[in-house]
């Protein structure tokens, strides 16, 4: 009885040290009627889960502004809601978009499901998507990037490809390189704040870990080195990289999507 007892009580305590060591992700995703009724929540929902360890949770969407960094909204773009990321249109012209609450981080389990779903894996489940009555297609290719950015943008690819290359498709020069799960230089243009997003690159993960920029970042930890090979640049490089960027005509998200 004793080892009975000493038994039942270790496997308990492994019990309640392994429910602390890993929480589950999960993404409450809001869908707008007309989608939720053809099926396309649960058709992203499995390939994001599976592909991103989170259980997703569909719930139909009320039109609320969406706050939580666990929650995202696949609704109707009405042109007044500059929070909403433009993803595709139905066959009425009515133009569908991501919502998620602002200023989020890379990291929050929202902002991971629009980065994938504006990504190649999640671009790939949207074209496989049969979408019954709903008979959407995808954007309108966007238009050429017009703002001038300040910098050298020779320079500022020849380093984009030494540097960033690495793990982000920057150009046709380097299409078959990169990391799949890795946005391109492309798919980052499409974002509102592209700009933001390269001139302080080194501030959003996973960039920290292992990037210097001189005169701005902090020398790494002594007991924390850099896992990989460092990315060591300086501020005109940065604008060179992110002048270069604005040459850039940000990729064309969607395709056509045919109801099968």
């Amino acid at each position: 009885m004793r080892i009975v007892a000493k038994l039942m009580l270790v496997l308990i305590l492994w019990s309640q040290a392994g429910g602390t060591g890993a929480q589950e992700r999960v993404l409450v995703l809001f869908l707008a009627p007309e989608l939720a009724e053809a099926g396309l929540g649960a058709h992203l929902a499995p390939r994001f889960g599976l592909k991103m360890n989170t259980r997703v949770t569909l719930r139909p969407d009320d039109g609320q502004p969406v706050a939580a960094p666990d929650q995202a909204a696949l609704r109707v773009a009405d042109g007044a809601s500059s929070d909403i990321v433009p993803l595709f249109r139905d066959a009425d012209g009515r133009t569908f978009g991501l919502a998620i609450a602002p200023d989020l981080p890379a990291t929050a389990d929202a902002a991971r499901f629009r980065d994938w779903l504006t990504g190649p894996s999640g671009q790939a489940a949207l074209t496989g998507f049969a979408g019954g009555e709903l008979a959407l297609v995808g954007r309108a290719p966007a238009a050429a990037p017009v703002a001038e950015v300040a910098g050298d943008a020779v320079e500022g690819e020849r380093l984009a490809l030494f540097h960033c290359g690495r793990c982000h498709v920057v150009s046709a020069a380097n299409r078959f390189a990169g990391i799949g799960s890795t946005p391109s230089f492309a798919a980052l243009r499409t974002f509102a704040d592209w700009r933001d997003r390269f001139a302080r690159f080194w501030e959003l993960n996973p960039h920290p870990s292992f990037t210097q920029v001189e005169g701005i970042t902090r020398p790494f930890p002594a007991h924390r080195p850099p896992h990989v090979a460092p990315v060591e640049l300086t501020p005109p490089e940065v604008q060179a990289i992110t002048a270069f960027a604005s040459t850039i005509a940000p990729a064309d998200l969607g395709a056509e999507i045919s109801p099968r």
